[in-house]
């Protein structure tokens, strides 16, 4: 799967993400997805042209087997959350117990979660508080209310 790219409506492309391997019920997982773009997604020299509050697009391609389903709605908002979540570095004040609960879903250890959550070196959109606490779990509520045009493909 390729996350690519995130530009604004200027077409200036902002970031880029390389292919990224996951299996088909990580697609349905917003933290896989989160985790996985998170590591790969690449920031170019134009991403300061872009203001908060700006719209932008986003372009994804997935390779898959044939019984990909592009139509299931669980597999598009984990993919394209995820990808918008890597986009940001986390503010807010529930970091740990976040981060805690990010291990409860992906195993490994907290603190390489919460290091994740605040790498902003590739975080062209900037901080948001996301993801954030839920009674049971997280919300994956990146800043796609700025959205412009998404397209998600199937190769």
């Amino acid at each position: 799967m390729v996350g690519q790219p995130v530009q604004p409506a200027n077409n200036t492309v902002l970031a880029q993400c390389d292919a990224v391997a996951c299996t088909l019920d990580g697609l349905k997982k917003t933290s896989e997805m989160w985790r996985l773009f998170k590591k790969n997604v690449v920031r170019t020299p134009h991403a300061g042209n872009w203001q908060g509050g700006n719209r932008f697009n986003v372009e994804i391609t997935i390779s898959g087997p044939k019984k990909l389903d592009l139509a299931d709605w669980r597999l598009v908002k984990a993919v394209v959350d995820g990808f918008i979540t890597s986009l940001h570095h986390y503010k807010g004040n529930q970091l740990d117990e976040v981060s805690n609960r990010i291990k409860g879903l992906l195993g490994g250890q907290a603190m390489q979660w919460r290091e994740l959550l605040l790498y902003g070196e590739n975080a062209v959109l900037g901080p948001w508080r996301v993801p954030h606490l839920k009674p049971r779990g997280l919300a994956w509520s990146p800043c796609d209310h700025l959205w412009h045009d998404a397209s998600l493909s199937k190769r």
